[in-house]
């Protein structure tokens, strides 16, 4: 019995449908797969960081965002270390599109209210952090203008120095 052309066209087209879904199957489960041990990865990095007693900037940074939180104590994010993506092009328009708004290397990574209408400039640091010179040298400039700027080791340090200098603008030293 031979086949008619409509019926060959059926079957190649059903057979390049399965290819397909064998293919985009295998790829996605692949992807997943590759995602699912990145987070694995990325999980098990921070167990041992918790266990070590070390955590980074980034968690350093989130517990002292929730104890301003609790305290009631303004504040907001200074993003001056986002991460991109995308293509180098578009990586570099954004960055641009930042810059033009004001985006500056090094400024501090978080503004809070210190009392009496003066502000914090809060500098994170992970406990075995330091400084970069591009942020050493801004900090200078508005140290030099008489603004506080603090470097904080650790959350635990940031709480310290910012109640101290909470307190001494609201007595006026």
């Amino acid at each position: 019995m031979t086949k008619t052309s409509a019926e060959i066209v059926a079957e190649r087209r059903q057979s390049t449908l399965n290819a397909l879904s064998r293919y985009y199957s295998t790829h996605d489960l692949q992807a997943e797969r590759a995602e699912v041990e990145q987070e694995t990865r990325r999980q098990e990095r921070k167990a041992k960081r918790a266990e070590s007693g070390k955590l980074t900037e980034h968690e350093e940074q989130c517990l002292f965002v929730q104890w301003l939180e609790a305290k009631g104590i303004l504040y907001f994010s200074v993003p001056n270390g986002v991460v991109f993506g995308g293509s180098k092009d578009s990586i570099a328009r954004y960055r641009s599109y930042l810059r033009s708004e004001g985006l500056i290397r090094g400024a501090p990574d978080l503004v809070v209210d210190g009392g009496n209408g003066r502000a914090l400039l809060i500098e994170m640091k992970s406990a075995s952090g330091s400084l970069a010179p591009d942020q050493r040298e801004l900090h200078e400039s508005w140290r030099s203008r008489g603004y506080v700027v603090l470097v904080c080791y650790g959350h635990e340090d940031a709480q310290r120095q910012t109640e101290m200098a909470r307190h001494s603008t609201q007595h006026g030293q």
